[in-house]
């Protein structure tokens, strides 16, 4: 790939340049560094003035557009992104190319609401029909927008799956338990744990503690029984360095 290309959308058109040509790259993609236990000024994303790889700029295109779209999104996703990962690494299987894979997916698992107009994301009153139907296609979308990239081929499964539900009930396939791609069942949790444990523009924040009690009970309904008791398990014992502080990442990309 030693030609610049663009991708165009109806909602979005991401450029990218000659730096794409990996060869001419050197250094590692850093995507996560926590210093301290929940600590929001010490959590350090992976953009600089040059980025590692060319995945990595792939990835900061579609960051930056979903930045300027919904800020708050934004944030979710970096936070999602940071549980996710550490949720997953409990399970001792993922080897660290996998890892990698399951940071993308999670960073990249709301993108699709780049398409859904702001006034619906952040509406104060109840969502419409026609609302809801053009929020459920956004794990669609992003499936639409992000299957060409080849590299992001084994993370697609969490924005395309992440609503699924393990009793059927979830979008945009009505996938029911262990049909619905592990990753995907990992990252529904963590996204509905983050969604309702931060302050959304329309909603105040829920306590920890409910929102595990909460979680606790939609166990073999919308969510895998064994992550589930695995991800109580982790927040109830602090065993995840997670910033589930209501303020936004300070380290946000540029």
């Amino acid at each position: 790939m030693g030609e610049g290309f663009t991708m165009n959308h109806k909602f979005v058109s991401l450029n990218f340049n000659n730096a794409t040509n990996g060869r001419n790259i050197k250094g590692a993609l850093v995507a996560f560094f926590l210093h301290k236990r929940n600590s929001a000024k010490d959590f350090l994303f992976f953009r600089s003035k040059n980025l590692a790889t060319p995945q990595a700029q792939v990835i900061d295109n579609w960051l930056q557009k979903l930045k300027q779209h919904s800020l708050e999104t934004y944030d979710h996703s970096l936070r999602v992104a940071q549980l996710t990962v550490q949720l997953a690494q409990t399970f001792g299987v993922y080897s660290k190319t996998q890892l990698a894979h399951i940071k993308n997916g999670a960073l990249l698992h709301d993108i699709g609401k780049i398409a859904i107009p702001q006034e619906i994301l952040t509406k104060e009153t109840t969502l419409t029909l026609d609302d809801r139907r053009m929020i459920e296609c956004h794990p669609s979308t992003a499936y639409e927008w992000l299957s060409p990239i080849a590299f992001l081929q084994p993370a697609l499964d969490i924005p395309h799956y992440h609503h699924e539900r393990w009793n059927g009930g979830g979008y945009p396939l009505g996938l029911a338990g262990e049909a619905i791609p592990l990753t995907a069942r990992i990252c529904a949790i963590t996204d509905y744990w983050d969604a309702l444990s931060n302050t959304r523009s329309y909603r105040s924040a829920i306590s920890k503690t409910d929102v595990l009690t909460l979680i606790q009970q939609q166990s073999g309904k919308l969510f895998d029984p064994n992550i589930t008791n695995l991800f109580c398990h982790m927040m109830q014992k602090n065993l995840v360095n997670y910033n589930s502080s209501n303020m936004p990442v300070q380290a946000r990309l540029a």
